[in-house]
């Protein structure tokens, strides 16, 4: 009946595809399923044409392709050494990204060392934009007193079709003081907290 007919007229047998001035192939998979996978890195438009039995369709499906570049991601961060015995640092800081992220990662070397050691850091890979904290433990690296440790870190972002791209924090450094220093630094907030904690005298 007219219904059969209708349902022929509509049936597809083949597709062409142009992008901008290329013809691609396009996979038949089953009667009516078609597989095509191109990436596209640049603006530029597309065609699609279909065929049957009964000839091809009278007007060409044409659309526009426009591409967001994928920005590099962004980070700021903040420390605080702890000021007493110097045995870690405290980590604050922000990161964002247009899609989400691959890694963050600390990254120092010691004086005198050329290359630098990195430490992963737990995070959200998802979230486009979060807030991170982390405490860092500095006592195993047995820095020499008077000595400085360099640091600074680095976020990537998620981007599988060029490439992760990487932004790096400003590089901080962290110098180490000796042992006579500490113990002076100790003792003024001792006689600090004594002063502070002592009752006021009685008329």
């Amino acid at each position: 009946g007219l219904g059969d007919v209708y349902k022929r007229q509509l049936a597809t047998n083949s597709i062409v595809f142009k992008l901008n001035s290329d013809t691609l192939d396009v996979e038949q998979q089953t009667t009516s399923d078609f597989l095509l996978e191109k990436r596209v890195t640049e603006a530029g438009s597309y065609e699609i044409s279909l065929f049957n039995s009964f000839g091809k369709n009278s007007s060409n499906l044409r659309y526009s392709i426009e591409v967001v570049q994928d920005l590099f991601p962004e980070i700021n961060v903040e420390y605080f050494p702890d000021s007493t015995l110097y045995q870690f640092v405290t980590l604050v800081g922000s990161i964002s990204d247009d899609y989400g992220f691959s890694s963050l990662k600390l990254n120092y070397r010691k004086e005198g060392a050329q290359n630098f050691t990195s430490i992963p850091l737990e995070i959200n890979q998802e979230s486009s934009k979060q807030s991170f904290f982390a405490n860092w433990n500095i006592d195993t690296l047995s820095i020499t007193t008077g000595k400085r440790l360099e640091f600074y870190l680095s976020i990537s972002d998620n981007d599988r079709v060029n490439g992760a791209k990487t932004s790096k924090s400003n590089t901080f450094i962290l110098q180490i003081p000796s042992d006579e220093e500490i113990e002076k630094e100790l003792d003024k907030k001792s006689k600090t907290c004594l002063l502070y904690t002592s009752p006021s005298p009685r008329d």
